[in-house]
C-alpha cells in the first residue's frame, strides 16, 4: 500500500520543517532515510533557530540537524525576496490564517524555488491547499513510505522506525497515510500510539 502525495521520482528539492527533523530523530535512522531518497533536502534558517530553542529543554533535534548538515545530507537556506514575502503573509494577521515561523519559512522557500514543503501539521497543509496551490505539501510519512526507503532499511527496521517516530517523535499522521501506517506496524501497536487520533485508537482496540 502506498500513501505518497507526489512522485518522488522527480528531482524536486524537499524543504523540511521542524516536525520532520523531530520525527527523523526519533527513528535514529535519519541519515539512512534521507540518503535513500532521490531528492535534495534543505532546511530554512527559521527552522534551525526553532530547533535550537529546544536545546534549553533537553531536546536533541538541533544536534541531529547539525550532523545532517555536516554530512551534506541537508543544508540551511535563507529566504529571498519572494520567500520573505510569503513568510510575512503567513506570520502576520489573524490566528486561524497564520503559521509559526518555521512552517511559514518552509512554505516560503518552497514557493520561491519550486520545491516541495514537508511538514505534518494539518493547518499548514490546509493553508497550502487553499492559498498556494502551486506547491504540493508532503508529510513525514510520505518520506518514510517511499519504496526506496523500505528497500534500503528492510521491513523489520522500517516497522521499528515508523513506530519510534509515532511513539517518541509523536509523529502526526494525516488521513491519506493512516491505512499505510496501521498496515505496516499492525493494529495492536497502532492502538497504543497516542499520536494517532483517539477515535482511531478506540476503533483498533475494539477490533482486537
Amino acid at each position: 500500500m502506498k500513501c505518497q502525495s507526489f512522485p518522488f521520482e522527480t528531482s524536486s528539492c524537499l524543504v523540511i520543517d521542524a516536525s520532520v527533523i523531530i520525527n527523523l530523530n526519533a527513528t535514529r535512522l535519519a541519515a539512512e532515510i534521507l540518503s535513500a531518497l532521490p531528492s535534495e533536502f534543505v532546511v530554512a534558517r527559521q527552522v534551525a533557530v526553532e530547533l535550537e530553542v529546544g536545546r534549553s529543554v533537553g531536546r536533541t533535534d538541533a544536534e541531529l540537524l547539525a550532523r545532517l548538515v555536516a554530512s551534506g545530507a541537508t543544508r540551511i537556506v535563507d529566504l529571498g525576496l519572494v520567500g520573505a514575502r510569503v513568510f510575512e503573509e503567513l506570520v502576520c494577521g489573524d490566528g486561524p490564517a497564520t503559521l509559526d515561523d518555521g512552517e511559514a519559512a518552509t512554505i516560503g522557500y518552497a514557493i520561491e524555488t519550486g520545491g516541495l514543503p514537508v511538514f505534518d501539521e494539518k493547518k499548514a497543509h490546509s493553508i497550502c491547499r487553499n492559498r498556494y496551490q502551486q506547491v504540493t505539501p508532503v508529510t513525514s510519512v510520505d518520506l518514510l513510505a517511499h519504496e526506496t526507503v523500505h528497500a534500503s532499511l528492510g521491513h523489520e527496521t522500517m516497522v521499528a522506525a515508523v513506530y519510534d517516530a509515532l511513539q517518541i517523535g509523536r509523529m502526526n499522521v494525516l488521513p491519506h497515510c493512516v491505512d499505510w501506517v496501521v498496515e505496516l506496524i499492525g493494529r495492536e501497536r497502532a492502538a497504543n500510539c497516542r499520536s494517532l487520533s483517539k477515535a482511531l485508537r478506540a476503533k483498533l482496540a475494539k477490533a482486537e
